[in-house]
């Protein structure tokens, strides 16, 4: 019996939990405007925990003297103390603090939870007496408390709730004070706490979050995307979200869209010409390869998705002028894994890369033949080959339902037979995912091309190169129609990515 009710019952629980995990933050979190089209949430508590700056005098005096330099200090206030105790603000570290835009007015304010009034009002005179807010006054609202900061920026709060605000232009003054009065004493029912996508970047545990109303991105998105594209990717009703995560040994970005069941299903019904990638091309990369990309597609499905929209149509019949062949029938002969990746950089320079795409039918070498036509020269192993100047060949062929392609004689060699894998700790990913790619940071910053251009950039080249070298490689992933991760491996695994990022700016400092 309770094995059948679990499975209906487990939607309903998770359900409650998320509304549970913003309702504990209702009192501060309903203050953000329900009209706030990007929402950014910062957990402070985590990022300083996991920076290494908690306990560490030292790292905290060099931060402390960051801050403080010159006339334009830190809000004015000596910053060492707010770090060695950080209660001392009034505001509360163990809850996230959200900064917020309004489309509708470009106004952003932030928003966060006070823990300690008397210690904020004591901040505020602090500010006060350094001429860099006025006095504080009562609001017109019970226990409302609010202060300028110069002409453009006001901050309010009450016992329980801090609202800060950069207005557009001065004489919005009227308009912003009721604003914020009002936000503070709004509850749930009337803030973005009751919007589907925020609730859930609350429920997700991330020490960065970013919520977004896609109908304002969707409108920007169609000025440099197909219709058809954004129609079907970024609905009105659809919300993104994005959570950053620091890790031990990496950093961890994901972001998907939030959207009804209904049309998260017919967006998959879109995306139909996209299957989950296989492994089963890994083997033929050598581990020190500098990139990999991969996908699984469908192409007659893809091609039908294509001629849906009259962008793609007109792109399409471009393609069929310039190298005299029919793309659509092209793509639609794809049917499976399609491969490209980088073993190495030629002599040159060059990225020597290699292609596999399994296919149903040779339209892809025939296509070839009629690009390059007199200058293809057959191989006795039955592929074919092209001059691509500066000693290199293109070479391409059809073999067992599975074409293929590789600039560099060397890189040719490489669908012929099974080198030592690259890591297998991210074929379990590759295979996850509808689209994969890897690039091989440390790989790349190793190549003696790379070092030599880096090592004429001078100081500033040598520093990007000190911050890349930070990380060996980065993972992206499309794991879901609407969702995309991002996985950035460090090179010390054993501490915290941030902790890392902390260490390399305090000791750029010292130099």
């Amino acid at each position: 019996m309770i094995k059948r009710i679990f499975p209906v019952l487990l939607p309903v629980v998770s359900g409650l939990l998320m509304l549970l995990s913003c309702a504990r933050q209702a009192d501060y979190v309903s203050a953000i405007p329900g009209d706030a089209s990007i929402v950014v949430s910062v957990d402070w508590g985590s990022l300083a925990q996991k920076s290494g700056l908690i306990g560490n005098a030292e790292a905290q005096r060099r931060l402390s003297g960051w801050l403080n330099h010159g006339s334009g200090s830190f809000l004015g206030v000596e910053a060492a103390p707010w770090m060695a105790a950080p209660f001392v603000s009034g505001l509360s570290v163990v809850d996230p603090m959200y900064f917020f835009l309004q489309s509708s007015t470009g106004r952003m304010g932030c928003v966060a939870k006070v823990s300690d009034s008397r210690r904020l009002e004591e901040a505020f005179s602090a500010l006060a007496g350094e001429h860099l807010c006025s006095p504080l006054e009562e609001a017109g609202v019970q226990d409302c408390r609010l202060a300028f900061f110069g002409e453009n920026c006001v901050a309010c709060f009450n016992e329980s709730v801090f609202v800060a605000l950069a207005k557009t232009k001065p004489a919005d003054t009227t308009e912003v004070v009721p604003a914020l009065q009002g936000w503070l004493e709004a509850d749930a029912s009337a803030g973005l706490a009751r919007d589907e996508g925020f609730r859930r970047m609350c429920f997700k545990k991330s020490d960065i979050a970013v919520y977004a109303a896609m109908p304002d991105w969707a409108d920007s998105l169609r000025s440099f995307f197909p219709a058809n594209m954004v129609r079907h990717a970024w609905s009105q009703e659809a919300r993104a979200i994005g959570n950053l995560s620091f890790k031990k040994g990496s950093i961890h970005w994901e972001m998907e869209s939030v959207m009804p069941d209904s049309m998260l299903a017919k967006q998959r019904q879109r995306a139909a010409f996209l299957r989950k990638h296989t492994s089963a091309y890994i083997e033929r990369f050598p581990a020190s390869s500098l990139c990999y990309g991969g996908l699984n597609l469908d192409g007659t499905a893809l091609v039908e998705w294509l001629i849906s929209d009259p962008f793609f149509i007109m792109k399409l019949s471009e393609l069929d002028r310039r190298w005299g062949v029919d793309m659509k029938n092209v793509l639609a002969s794809i049917d499976g894994d399609c491969v490209v990746g980088v073993p190495s950089l030629t002599a040159d320079g060059v990225p020597a890369f290699v292609c596999f795409a399994e296919v149903n039918d040779s339209l892809p070498v025939k296509a070839l033949h009629e690009t390059f036509g007199a200058k293809v020269r057959e191989e006795a192993d039955g592929s074919w080959s092209v001059d691509a100047g500066r000693g290199m060949r293109f070479v391409y062929g059809l073999r067992d339902g599975v074409f293929f392609a590789a600039v560099d004689a060397e890189a040719s060699e490489v669908w012929k037979k099974k080198t030592p894998s690259m890591d297998k700790e991210w074929r379990q990913a590759v295979e996850d995912s509808y689209i994969f790619m890897r690039v091989n940071a440390k790989g790349i910053l190793e190549q003696p091309l790379v070092n030599l251009a880096m090592s004429m950039g001078g100081a500033e080249m040598a520093l990007v190169r000190s911050a890349l070298s930070l990380a060996d490689d980065v993972e992206c992933s499309l794991t879901d129609v609407n969702k995309v991760e991002v996985e950035v491996r460090m090179s010390a695994r054993e501490v915290n990515a941030l902790e890392q990022m902390v260490d390399f700016a305090l000791q750029w400092e010292q130099e």
